[in-house]
């Protein structure tokens, strides 16, 4: 089975919901997750939601434009690798530790 492609450009998705836990519901339903937007009349309940959407990014009453390059941004699960920003090397690196003898250490220690 070949797996869909994911979209780079203005979407939007409109799907009627009741409540909003069936509205993150459905905004989990996708295998990606790199950016998202909360529209609510209630701010304060917004952004109680928003860290239940397993996105990258999730904007509470604005668009997913302009966000802020120096801030780590990236996506989860099937939507990209790593972060970009002022750290985002560490996302691509493992901090290894690596110890050295030149004579065999007799046991025991």
């Amino acid at each position: 089975m070949s797996r869909p492609e994911e979209t780079f450009g203005p979407v939007v998705v409109v799907e009627a919901v009741d409540t909003p836990e069936e509205a993150v519901a459905a905004a989990n339903r996708t295998m990606y997750g790199l950016s998202s937007s909360i529209l609510s009349g209630d701010t304060y309940r917004a952004f109680e939601l928003a860290p239940k959407i397993q996105c990258g990014i999730v904007n509470v009453n604005t668009a997913t434009v302009n966000d802020e390059i120096h801030a780590p941004m990236g996506g989860v699960r099937d939507s990209g690798w790593g972060r970009t920003g002022p750290d985002s090397l560490a996302d691509f690196s493992d901090v290894i530790w690596i110890n050295s003898r030149s004579t065999q250490t007799p046991y025991p220690f």
